[in-house]
């Protein structure tokens, strides 16, 4: 029973709610709590973050009450019933972060961490790793440690969120370590998705290419940028900076025309400026570059297989039009961004529009980032945050 309650915890509303509370008492202090969907605290609301580790876990980062903005690299991981779980940290060290394994081996009844949990340890010196009973599996001596990637940590010298690059890629679950090329820079955003991570070296000239989560390199360094690759199989490249674009696929092999613009693969689907285009103007292409929509619009979303919510201008209103560029039906006003979840058209302000009911909204948004919260939590949780 106690299995599915981490499962209905973490769907239906991560605890329901992440509450977030701005107080003049604690001088800038953005305060973070956690109730669940009756109401009920399960974390008190007196954190500077809270994050949401997976099999019913938080990790609660304490306030820095010297720097504010500043993480103060001590926290509590917490259970879904809001009782600290015990861990051990090398003598010195405070607890800066905990990862969680993807899939949970074992009696997955039990409150006590699953089995390959790391948690991530800090002092002066640095960051390290170590497992909950304390045993070391880092020393806490580099600059940064950030999120895994299936169990493999980028470990980073320099400051952190200011000029970081890439020392090596340490895989917890081997021991593993895979140095970087001097002055790799590789996205701490990007690194926790996707098997084949853009990276760039050097700096004149600087080159991008692709590696493995576990370091290797999988394509060279030789494109001027190269983009993250999309669920498509595919990434955008180019040779030289500024200049014309292609897609490649997974081996490195450029798969299509050159494009004046080319930006990514999303539901099969990719706004490009062809480069025989002088006009620029934009059109859509499937996986196979062949053109499904041509006309003067600003960056055009495709909805189905055959139907684009689109604008000429933006100030105009959006509407939706067949690959002919028959309008079809038109979205409500206001709108000024447009995303495809599942079978429902995201509106980053104004509505979603009724399938059944072309025009009529359903609810609405105010912020784009509450489509990035949908994705993870549902539509309960992106109004609850939107309201708090």
């Amino acid at each position: 029973m106690k299995n599915s309650k981490i499962f209905k915890l973490a769907q239906s509303l991560v605890v329901s709610l992440l509450v977030s509370v701005n107080l003049a008492a604690y001088a800038g202090y953005n305060i973070s709590g956690v109730i669940d969907k009756t109401g009920h605290t399960v974390v008190p609301c007196v954190y500077h973050r809270i994050d949401y580790l997976g099999h019913g876990f938080f990790f609660a980062h304490q306030l820095n009450r010297v720097h504010p903005l500043r993480d103060s690299n001590k926290g509590i991981v917490f259970d879904y019933d809001g009782h600290a779980v015990s861990v051990k940290v090398p003598p010195d060290c405070s607890l800066a972060g905990a990862y969680l394994p993807e899939e949970r081996k074992g009696n997955t009844a039990t409150k006590q961490l699953p089995e390959g949990t790391v948690l991530k340890i800090a002092k002066t010196s640095g960051y390290g790793l170590c497992t909950p009973n304390g045993e070391l599996v880092l020393p806490a001596e580099f600059g940064f440690i950030s999120a895994p990637n299936h169990g493999c940590f980028p470990v980073w010298t320099g400051t952190p969120g200011i000029d970081m690059h890439l020392q090596f890629i340490f895989d917890s679950n081997t021991g593993k370590r895979v140095a970087a090329a001097k002055d790799t820079r590789v996205s701490i955003v990007d690194f926790p998705h996707g098997n084949l991570l853009p990276f760039t070296v050097g700096s004149d000239p600087l080159k991008a290419g692709y590696m493995a989560r576990t370091g290797e390199i999988v394509i060279l360094p030789k494109f001027a940028s190269a983009r993250p690759f999309t669920t498509d199989g595919l990434a955008v490249v180019a040779y030289q900076r500024d200049g014309q674009q292609a897609y490649i696929d997974k081996s490195g092999k450029v798969v299509s025309p050159l494009y004046t613009k080319a930006e990514d693969f999303v539901n099969g689907f990719a706004v490009v400026v062809p480069a025989t285009n002088t006009d620029g103007k934009k059109c859509l292409v499937n996986t196979k570059f062949n053109i499904t929509l041509l006309g003067p619009y600003q960056d055009p979303v495709p909805i189905t297989k055959n139907s684009f919510a689109v604008r000429k201008d933006p100030a105009d209103v959006y509407e939706v039009v067949d690959s002919f560029g028959r309008l079809l039906y038109k979205l409500p006003n206001g709108v000024q961004y447009v995303e495809v979840i599942g079978n429902a058209i995201i509106c980053g302000v104004g509505g979603t529009p009724d399938g059944d009911k072309p025009n009529s909204v359903l609810w609405t948004v105010r912020a784009r980032y509450s489509v990035a919260l949908l994705r993870k939590f549902g539509l309960r949780l992106v109004l609850a945050c939107l309201l708090s």
